[in-house]
């Protein structure tokens, strides 16, 4: 698995595989210099690091600030503060903008910043963004996102128009779930919150901010998209990022940003998580709201289990979508009976995605644990490489789990016929949830 990911790495890194990479762009007005910071990864992560090094804008940095951020009020303060603070872009690329209380404020705050004169730049997913406004009950097709456009003055490019909805049985694939937001190349963020009153306040979930040369690659994953859905060479935004020969300077965590989807050779997250259950020495804490994994994951999960590693799992007892409810369920069994822990969080929902091992390795970002999130969707996030982050992020967990219940023998024994049956009916269709 490890040899696969650093051959792709390598061909991507290459000037060759120019179509994907902010750095090959044709226009390059704009170049950064980037300094790798993998020497100061520990020895045995270091060849994680260079496989998910697909491309400059994923080199590994040092000399970030971060905050972790578990609190969607404290989110919402921190990047209201920030986009008020802008003078030169904002731009951001979110999955869901909420037509919901959280996200007017947010539409409003952004149609104040272009009056000021302040380009707001948004990739807008509307296939993501029709149906979470179907599934909760608002109304669609009411020219909201169309008049950020048209009378706020935003630039907004639509990542999922209908023209692309071609992808046989799986339009779904074509869904950006990337959570990404850029402030005049000085702040950046990036992890599972949305712009909506779930992940603003009523859900669990995580997010980092970020300032530091990591803020760059951050903007340069926004560009590759952003660059992808411009008419012509006019809409595009050229940055050129390129690995300097210096000795990396700076201090604290080490900080990969890496992305994942059909843009790119490989299943990032999925196979980090799979080394990382597989060269684990003592505990891997995983927290998804979806839990749906493919086949090769459960086995990664079970064969860690197996050698004495603690694999936990932290999930909510009742999704947001409720057919998801029941498919998360089938898949307890084969963990719980293979060694893997698995808690249910009853009094809100967990919409983290988040994974730590060993206190050291943290992964934050977009990517459920569930097939389509894995295999199809684009996702973007931040591996961490920091002893100080990892066991604060590992005691949090663990003390979350403390109001949770476990899953045993006697949960499966109490399901009732109907959610057996509905575990059965529903649990093929986990790829279109």
């Amino acid at each position: 698995m490890l040899n696969h990911l650093l051959v792709i790495a390598l061909v991507m890194s290459s000037p060759a595989f120019g179509a994907v990479i902010p750095s090959e762009l044709p226009e390059r007005s704009d170049t950064v210099l980037v300094e790798d910071a993998t020497s100061l990864i520990r020895p045995g992560y270091r060849g994680l690091a260079k496989a998910l090094t697909f491309s400059p804008a994923s080199i590994p940095t040092v000399g970030n600030d971060i905050e972790i951020i578990t609190n969607g009020l404290h989110y919402k303060e921190l990047l209201m503060q920030d986009y008020r603070s802008a003078r030169d872009y904002i731009e951001l690329e979110t999955f869901l903008f909420g037509s919901d209380t959280s996200g007017r404020v947010f539409k409003k705050l952004l149609s104040e910043k272009v009056k000021e004169g302040v380009p707001v730049r948004y990739t807008h997913d509307n296939f993501g963004n029709l149906f979470d406004n179907i599934f909760d009950g608002r109304p669609f097709f009411n020219g909201y996102y169309t008049s950020m456009r048209k009378d706020d003055g935003v630039n907004l490019r639509n990542f999922t128009p209908a023209r692309r909805l071609n992808d046989g049985l799986y339009p779904m694939s074509s869904r950006n779930h990337r959570k990404i937001s850029v402030i005049d190349g000085k702040v950046a963020y990036v992890g599972g919150m949305n712009i909506n009153d779930g992940s603003l306040g009523a859900w669990e979930d995580t997010h980092i901010r970020v300032t530091g040369p990591a803020v760059m690659s951050l903007r340069a994953l926004f560009l590759q998209n952003w660059n992808m859905l411009a008419k012509g060479k006019s809409g595009r935004i050229p940055l050129n990022l390129v690995k300097s020969d210096s000795v990396p300077t700076g201090e604290g965590p080490v900080f990969q940003v890496f992305a994942d989807g059909p843009d790119m050779p490989a299943h990032s997250v999925q196979d980090a998580l799979i080394w990382t259950l597989d060269n684990a020495s003592r505990y891997v804490y995983i927290e998804t709201p979806y839990f749906m994994p493919t086949r090769v994951l459960v086995k990664a999960m079970k064969r860690a289990a197996a050698r004495g590693v603690d694999v936990r799992l932290l999930v909510p007892r009742d999704c947001d979508i409720v057919a998801a409810t029941p498919v998360n369920h089938s898949f307890y069994k084969a963990c719980v009976r293979g060694g893997v822990r698995i808690f249910e969080r009853v009094d809100r929902f967990v919409h983290s995605k988040v994974f730590v091992a060993d206190d050291y390795l943290l992964y934050i970002g977009s990517s459920n644990m569930d097939t389509v999130s894995l295999l199809k969707l684009y996702e973007a996030g931040a591996m961490i490489y920091d002893e100080n982050s990892a066991t604060k992020l590992a005691r949090s967990f663990l003390n979350d789990i403390k109001g949770c219940e476990e899953v045993t023998e006697a949960t499966f024994a109490g399901w009732s016929s109907k959610e057996r049956f509905q575990q059965t009916m529903l649990k093929p269709f986990a790829f279109w949830l």
